[in-house]
């Protein structure tokens, strides 16, 4: 039986959800078991040949110029080329297929699940967040987004043959529409066997930064509510004022409707001014290269409704640096970590907090390391996508049954 991994992001140079996917069909390849990720048209942004061990990892771009080339409509192209995907596959290759759909949408995806249920393929929804847990209606079509959410999660549950759950609040909320047997609790994922690391950066400021010789705290995120920038800002601010020696980087894209000046504006950043840098959107390398070469790493989400649903995908892979990470106590982080003994955990909207495990770390700096090596056999105990991959692979066998 294959497993074909269906991902709406954008591959492989995408956020995130990206690397989520990669490093999940990663891990069921390393059970022996045929997986790989398919990406529908218009998410192919960069060629997969450029990019360090992207060869790797077996992946299919759905095009829409193999199927369809009457439509001039893209989401009609789109929808009938994944058609035509599926039915080749079911009825003239005659493969065995099961669907994982990550971030499965009832109203995007809609041709698509009518698809799998009419040629009877198991398909699993995978989500790694509430969505209807966020409430930011400052647009129409934010209030769309909010009702298909809602109405998402309480039908998709039934449709689907299982769900995939990144936290045991998702877990106990998905129990509400389906069998508890049909839901998988899968956290984040990690990999014991990463790919050698390029150390040639494309971003010119990031050269420069890195140039520098000095302390460098490192962000990265949607610059989002439940991501709680405000209060890391002002907890680094504070830092950096009597420690000039230390430098802010920021990369990643502001929440959609914000913009990183508005941002910037509204916190204490511009005390910092010279020793605060942001780079945008980063390639995965260089994302890398960034927290790698990082003193610190924050991922500092707020005590929000949303945040609680979820788990920082972004942990995982500051955890495999080995350098010190901040978190919040939120959500499933007690779950697995304890504060000063394989993690650093702050209060949740709370900077003096945030500041505090700062100062902990500059001033015990061998102390701060050996808790992050902790934290590194920690990751790769609860998430190592090898595991992950296997745990992924019995679910399937079983439900399809």
């Amino acid at each position: 039986m294959n497993i074909l991994i269906f991902s709406n992001s954008e591959y492989p140079e995408g956020l995130a959800s990206s690397e989520i996917v990669k490093l999940m069909v990663a891990g069921i390849n390393k059970n022996k078991r045929i997986a790989k990720i398919v990406i529908p048209a218009g998410y192919h942004n960069a060629s997969t040949e450029d990019i360090n061990g992207e060869k790797d990892i077996p992946h299919e771009f759905i095009r829409n110029t193999e199927y369809i080339k009457t439509f001039n409509l893209s989401y009609v192209k789109t929808q009938f080329s994944i058609f035509a995907y599926l039915f080749k596959r079911k009825f003239i290759n005659k493969e065995n297929d099961v669907v994982v759909y990550y971030e499965l949408n009832l109203l995007q995806d809609f041709f698509l699940i009518i698809c799998l249920l009419t040629f009877g393929i198991t398909f699993i929804q995978w989500t790694t967040e509430k969505n209807s847990a966020n409430k930011d209606f400052y647009t129409f079509k934010r209030k769309l987004q909010y009702v298909v959410a809602f109405v998402s999660e309480r039908i998709l549950p039934k449709l689907s043959k299982g769900v995939i759950v990144i936290s045991s609040n998702l877990h106990k909320y998905y129990c509400n529409y389906t069998k508890k047997d049909k839901i998988l609790l899968s956290s984040i994922l990690v990999d014991s066997e990463p790919s050698i690391l390029n150390s040639i950066v494309q971003n010119n400021k990031l050269n420069r930064i890195l140039s520098l010789e000095k302390k460098i705290i490192v962000y990265s995120g949607t610059f989002g509510e439940k991501d709680g920038f405000q209060f890391i800002s002002d907890a680094v601010s504070k830092y950096i004022v009597d420690n000039p020696d230390t430098i802010f980087v920021a990369s990643g894209i502001p929440y959609k409707g914000t913009s990183i000046n508005e941002i910037i504006k509204n916190s204490n950043l511009n005390n910092i001014q010279h020793n605060f840098y942001y780079l945008g959107l980063l390639s995965r390398n260089d994302l890398k290269v960034l927290i790698n070469s990082a003193n610190l790493l924050l991922v500092c989400r707020t005590n929000s409704e949303f945040a609680n649903f979820g788990f920082p995908w972004k942990l995982g892979e500051y955890l495999m640096t080995k350098n010190p990470v901040i978190a919040t106590r939120v959500g499933d982080i007690e779950k697995y970590f304890t504060d000063k003994e394989n993690l650093l955990i702050a209060q949740p909207e709370n900077s003096s907090s945030i500041y505090e495990k700062i100062n902990f770390v500059f001033e015990n700096n061998s102390l701060a390391k050996r808790i992050a090596e902790n934290g590194y056999s920690k990751a790769i105990e609860f998430f190592d996508n090898r595991k992950r991959g296997n745990e992924l692979i019995e679910f399937v066998d079983r439900i399809s049954k």
